[in-house]
């Protein structure tokens, strides 16, 4: 399962969508970590404090 949010206006996301494969490098590079699903309370926690350090 992938979790996946967005911010924007409804009517961008198509926009959004379809610059994704052009953007694909440039996206990656926010992708700070990834956390598996059963640990998704660590991974809200971690969103919440950004500059907690990678245990």
């Amino acid at each position: 399962m992938t979790i996946t949010t967005a911010v924007g206006y409804p009517d961008e996301f198509p926009d959004v969508i379809a610059a994704m494969p052009r953007l694909q490098e440039k996206i990656a590079s926010l992708i700070s970590r990834r956390v598996p699903f059963e640990q998704v309370l660590e991974g809200l926690e971690i969103a919440a404090t950004p500059n907690r350090p990678r245990s």
